[in-house]
C-alpha cells in the first residue's frame, strides 16, 4: 500500500508540473514579467485550494453520516 500511495502522489505532482509547463509555454506566460504571471496564476491557486477544502469538508461530512461516532456496535 505504501508503494501505491507513492505512485498516486507522484502522479499528482507530475500532473501539476505538466499543467504548469502548459500554462507557461502555450499561454506564453513563460516570457512575461513576474507581475503578469502572478496576476494570472494566483486566482487559479486560490480556486484549487478552495476545491481541496470543499472536497475534504464534504468527504468528512459524508464519512460522519455513514459512520457516526456514537454508534453502538
Amino acid at each position: 500500500d505504501a508503494a501505491w500511495q507513492g505512485i498516486k502522489y507522484g502522479y499528482i505532482i507530475l500532473t501539476l508540473v505538466k499543467a504548469g509547463y502548459i500554462v507557461m509555454e502555450f499561454m506564453h506566460l513563460g516570457h512575461e514579467r513576474k507581475g503578469m504571471k502572478l496576476t494570472v496564476l494566483v486566482p487559479y491557486i486560490f480556486f484549487i485550494i478552495y476545491l481541496i477544502f470543499i472536497s475534504l469538508s464534504e468527504a468528512n461530512a459524508v464519512s460522519d453520516t455513514n459512520f457516526p461516532l456514537n454508534a453502538n456496535f
